[in-house]
């Protein structure tokens, strides 16, 4: 027998069994949580829709377990130490299903430190007294385990979900709303979801939610940037606008904070991510080049488990380039968890994608944390321009900010520009870009594309 012929067959099925073995590592990762080994919230989102399709009203009720005050707990134990109190909160949610003799339910970990179950009603979990005593037990397994005294506290926000075919994002909302009834109490307490917890612009927005409605009411609008020197357009910023008949039904200040508030923000940022790709290929097909478009990604969102992949996923679907589109990160987003964030964001940078800090001058990011993150362009909070441009004696500090930034090789962009005269100095002190309404104010996909 040919040796060679063997050793390239056993190299070949050695290779081939290191991808298998890759690829379903990299599934996985995609459908469980590093941390607790759980089903990714995804994957509960997935296999809850199909759960809810066959149930009987009232047949199950979801609930979100949220541990109060966990910041503090990473900030005092250490992160290693709060990990192991999230590692065996989930262990510990798990036998309680199995001491109630429930078996079918779902568990994830939505967040840091919230859990959601979505489980078959049953007369023993009826009785919320139970969770003060589970949570009793479970803060002294801590105790004894890590050595500490400090006393773990937990609400949990249920519904009784009498409507299984509504969304199941609506329905976690809906537990969210539940679980900030519980905050003034100590220790375990539960709250069950009633309709009088919601007022109606809120209820009329859930309702566009909860009817798939989205798509055809939030709109893309752009608000062109202008390079100072050659007074052109280079950029946009893209913003969501609510329309329906050709008119504006609630502005952002309104569904906004609905959306944050129902944890919906995800689903935005991704909505407006998809929609500035299909303005990027519509430039190509116009064969309209160098325009970079930005485009907001919140806290909540960069800590998505494997978000990268995601925004790569919908990128490939329209054939558009990284390097094509910005990513605005507030700078509030890294006053909590930054190397958390950093971790994400570094990963952005690295597959290709321009980054943005927005909201500069408002909140306390430092420029050691800009150095770290890799970041491209800094925009000055238009607050911060505003101020500091009407006060003479303040203008220098703008200048010498200005420079500053440039010496990080950062590009500078100061938004909400409104008069010839902020043009006029912003352009002496060396900023980059412009954007505010001197210039445009955000304006439908179709005519920023008459714009350029």
């Amino acid at each position: 027998m040919d040796y060679t012929l063997l050793i390239l067959i056993i190299s070949m099925l050695s290779i081939m069994l290191f991808l298998i073995y890759i690829v379903l590592k990299q599934r996985k990762a995609m459908n469980y949580d590093y941390l607790t080994n759980l089903i990714s919230y995804s994957s509960f989102l997935k296999k809850g829709e199909l759960l809810l399709e066959k149930a009987k009203p009232r047949e199950y009720t979801l609930a979100l377990v949220d541990i109060d005050d966990f910041k503090n707990l990473n900030h005092l134990l250490g992160v290693e130490t709060a990990n192991t109190i999230l590692s065996m909160s989930s262990s510990y949610l798990k036998s309680i299903m199995k001491e109630l003799e429930i078996t079918d339910y779902l568990l994830t970990r939505k967040s840091a430190d919230q859990f959601l179950f979505l489980y078959k009603t049953s007369n023993a979990v009826k009785r919320d007294t139970y969770s003060s005593e589970y949570g009793k037990k479970f803060s002294q397994m801590v105790k004894d385990k890590l050595n500490t005294n400090i006393e773990l506290r937990y609400s949990i926000g249920k519904v009784a979900i009498d409507d299984p075919n509504k969304s199941l994002l609506i329905l976690i909302g809906e537990a969210h709303i539940a679980n900030e009834q519980c905050k003034n109490y100590y220790n375990a307490h539960v709250e069950t979801f009633n309709p009088n917890m919601v007022n109606q612009v809120e209820k009329n927005i859930l309702y566009a939610i909860n009817q798939h409605l989205l798509e055809n009411s939030l709109e893309i609008y752009l608000q062109p940037k202008y390079d100072l020197n050659s007074s052109q357009i280079v950029g946009a910023e893209a913003l969501v606008r609510w329309i329906e008949d050709g008119q504006v039904i609630y502005t952002p200040d309104q569904f906004i904070p609905i959306f944050e508030k129902y944890n919906f923000i995800p689903e935005l940022d991704l909505f407006m991510f998809e929609q500035v790709c299909k303005t990027q290929m519509e430039l190509g097909e116009k064969s309209v080049e160098n325009i970079l478009i930005s485009v907001n990604m919140s806290r909540i969102t960069l800590m998505q488990p494997n978000i990268v992949k995601i925004l790569l996923e919908i990128l490939k679907c329209y054939g558009v380039s990284p390097n094509e589109i910005e990513i605005e990160i507030t700078e509030s987003a890294l006053c909590v968890e930054i190397e958390k964030i950093a971790q994400q964001v570094r990963e952005l940078k690295t597959v290709g994608f321009q980054l943005s800090l927005d909201d500069f001058g408002a909140g306390q990011a430092s420029l050691a944390n800009l150095n770290s993150l890799k970041i491209d362009t800094i925009k000055l909070d238009k607050d911060f321009v505003t101020d500091f441009l009407n006060k003479s004696d303040m203008r220098n500090m703008i200048q010498h900010l200005i420079h500053l930034l440039h010496k990080f090789d950062l590009k500078v962009v100061a938004e909400g520009v409104e008069t010839k005269e902020d043009v006029e100095v912003l352009k002496e002190f060396g900023c980059d870009i412009v954007q505010g309404y001197y210039f445009s104010k955000p304006v439908p996909r179709d005519m920023f594309y008459r714009l350029i």
